[in-house]
């Protein structure tokens, strides 16, 4: 007599068996959870980011921290910029705006002069002479001798950063050396400013040339038209010299007054 098990069991170990052998579909709910965790990771993964908005954005920020052109206010507000701007090395050319700026501008260095003259040019006579007097120290000759190379060495260092910075500390021992005049050194042995430190055979000559002026646009004129071009650092420096003259070169000095000899 043959057993045969109860077909409840029967039918247990059939599902089982089927659980086994075959994969469970998997419902729509969990694949939607499951791609979204999926995205979720890569777009935490800066590597595998979109690249178009962070290009876009890296555009814009650049365009926002574009330094904008200097705007300068004057000849030393210019030179400051230039002197702080760490693009510019100090042995290489000042750029073109900077030279664009000064020439638009027709600005000059504090250590340059409205007029020109035969022997400084347009530099100032105290910078010429106190580059002058230190060279010559060096190779033991007359100061006067290096006038002509420490001209040209100024227009040289005039274009670059380095060279700007030296004639600077040149320029603030002129300008600290300038003590304002006192009565007593107006009056002193010595002219003043422009007509300072010169040969007799150079004050013979500019005395003549003021006589020429005058014979053209009279004595008061002639002195106005010295004034303007010597008196730029040290006003009244053509009247203080001829008091000079009629004190040192009295005859010298009766030309331009004759009824009083």
């Amino acid at each position: 007599m043959q057993i045969h098990p109860p077909k409840s069991r029967v039918c247990e170990e059939t599902e089982l068996d089927l659980q086994l052998n075959h994969e469970e579909p998997i419902p729509n709910s969990f694949v939607s959870l499951s791609n979204q965790s999926e995205t979720s990771h890569q777009t935490d993964n800066p590597s595998c980011r979109p690249t178009l908005a962070a290009l876009s954005f890296d555009k814009n920020e650049q365009s926002n921290n574009k330094p904008s052109k200097p705007k300068f206010q004057s000849i030393d507000d210019l030179l400051n910029h230039i002197l702080l701007d760490p693009s510019i090395m100090a042995s290489e050319p000042l750029p073109a705006v900077y030279k664009n700026e000064i020439k638009l501008r027709c600005w000059r260095f504090p250590w340059r002069t409205n007029t020109r003259d035969k022997i400084y040019q347009t530099c100032d006579r105290r910078l010429v002479e106190l580059i002058a007097k230190e060279r010559a120290g060096w190779d033991k000759v007359d100061w006067q001798q290096k006038i002509p190379t420490v001209i040209k060495s100024i227009s040289n260092w005039e274009v670059s950063k380095a060279g700007l910075e030296e004639l600077l500390v040149y320029w603030s021992k002129v300008t600290e050396s300038a003590l304002p005049q006192t009565e007593q050194s107006l009056t002193s042995d010595q002219p003043i400013g422009y007509y300072s430190n010169r040969s007799l055979d150079w004050h013979k000559a500019t005395f003549s040339e003021l006589l020429d002026r005058m014979d053209e646009v009279g004595l008061e004129s002639a002195i106005a038209f010295f004034s303007t071009r010597y008196d730029q650092q040290d006003p009244g420096a053509t009247l203080k010299w001829l008091d000079w003259l009629k004190l040192t070169h009295p005859q010298m000095y009766v030309y331009l007054h004759p009824q009083a000899a």
